[in-house]
């Protein structure tokens, strides 16, 4: 039990039974009695459920949150709470990014999100945000998310954001800081992965090497044969990494370096890129070690370079252009019949994701199936046609102009009147 009374100056102290069984007083000070008998009843919640190992109550976790932070530390002085490390929301997303195990362009997108979260909410403590501020969140981020300069951002661009907010919050949750994550509940819309996947055919591919210089050549050949994720597994390629013997070449995995069992995967040195790679071996090489010379290319330098390459040989950009191209191959291996968990093991994802994000369907695999019959198919759909022409000109010879008013417009009205 605990029990709040005031002295004679009117201040209140509360007095209760701690774990350890001694009598314990916390002094509130002057305070009206009803917050002194809320904080008695709470108080005695959190004594009851530390000593059962039990969760804390809904509503006194909630109260604990809203508490004023000069009662928290009066609690926190006598073992009854644990205060938190992080009290606002700068402070939540560097304790999460601190203790982050993902790959730097993960990270970045860690970033981008602690950006929008402290631009809309400004460095509002992590108890102010409610599940209301979310959803507006949410819906800002369409209209006013891009950094630096705000603007629009596409719909999967939001989920990941959306995504990413969640996940802040839902680690103050498991650590006991919030009992509730404000983000919970809110979801983002994001367009269908299909929408913008394309299926590079290999003579288009041919029109962009011829218009590029050697190195170029290579590096759209790995990414459109060998399925490189391009640059960040391209950049780091050694040629201790070629086994010429084995017709394989050694890749280090960017997005699941981190496990161990995946960091690397090692794909045949397909005959698409056989030629070029041995060009590039006896080129006049500056670096012996690297198959590309180190630079300070960036993802969007290296993408723009792309995109110039198509429009100098007649070839318009494609959406998501690497990307489309490593889709492209891990599509092709499995249409030849390579088995998808050894195209996976090539390529660097998972069956799950290859059939959600990567593999498509073009018009051969149409083609394939209907083999010999589209002959018969395209002969009976001239007939069609013609047929449908013959009924319609039949129709229209068959009604008269004051049958089909709607042929001529609006009938005139009649004019009252002298004429």
């Amino acid at each position: 039990m605990a029990t709040a009374f005031p002295n004679d100056a009117g201040e209140y102290q509360l007095q209760f039974t701690g774990l350890d069984r001694k009598r314990k007083t916390i002094w509130l000070g002057k305070v009206d009695a009803d917050f002194a008998d809320e904080f008695r009843l709470r108080v005695e919640r959190i004594v009851k459920s530390l000593r059962g190992s039990r969760q804390l109550d809904n509503l006194t976790q909630a109260w604990l949150e809203s508490l004023d932070p000069k009662f928290r530390k009066k609690l926190h002085a006598k073992n009854l709470i644990v205060e938190a490390p992080v009290a606002t929301i700068s402070q939540l997303c560097a304790y999460v990014i601190a203790r982050a195990d993902v790959g730097p362009n993960t990270l970045k997108k860690y970033h981008d999100c602690q950006a929008n979260l402290l631009t809309y909410f400004g460095d509002r403590g992590i108890f102010q945000v409610t599940p209301g501020d979310a959803d507006e969140f949410a819906k800002w981020l369409p209209k006013l998310g891009r950094r630096p300069v705000p603007g629009p951002l596409a719909p999967s661009t939001v989920k990941g954001r959306v995504e990413q907010a969640k996940l802040y919050f839902s680690v103050a949750v498991r650590k006991r800081w919030l009992s509730v994550n404000p983000f919970g509940d809110v979801k983002a819309r994001a367009t269908a992965p299909t929408d913008r996947l394309r299926y590079i055919e290999a003579a288009t591919v041919q029109k962009l090497m011829d218009a590029a210089d050697p190195e170029m050549r290579l590096i759209i050949a790995m990414a459109r044969y060998l399925g490189l994720r391009t640059p960040s597994e391209t950049w780091p390629l050694e040629w201790s990494w070629v086994n010429w013997d084995e017709g394989i070449i050694r890749v280090r995995d960017s997005k699941r370096a981190r496990h161990p069992d995946k960091e690397w995967r090692f794909p045949p040195i397909f005959p698409e890129i056989q030629e070029l790679l041995w060009e590039q071996y006896n080129s006049n090489r500056t670096d012996p070690r690297f198959i590309f010379p180190p630079r300070n290319l960036t993802d969007t330098s290296l993408r723009n370079k792309l995109e110039r390459i198509c429009l100098r040989a007649g070839v318009l950009p494609w959406p998501k252009l690497w990307q489309n191209l490593r889709s492209t191959r891990e599509t092709e291996l499995v249409d030849q019949g390579v088995p998808i968990h050894v195209v996976c093991k090539w390529i660097g994802n998972s069956p799950e994701v290859a059939y959600r994000h990567y593999l498509q369907i073009f018009k051969e695999h149409s083609d394939r199936a209907l083999g010999d019959t589209r002959g018969d198919l395209q002969r009976w759909a001239e007939i069609v046609r013609k047929t449908t022409a013959k009924n319609l000109s039949d129709q229209q010879g068959s009604y008269g102009v004051m049958d089909r008013p709607d042929l001529v417009g609006e009938p005139k009205k009649a004019v009252i009147g002298p004429s």
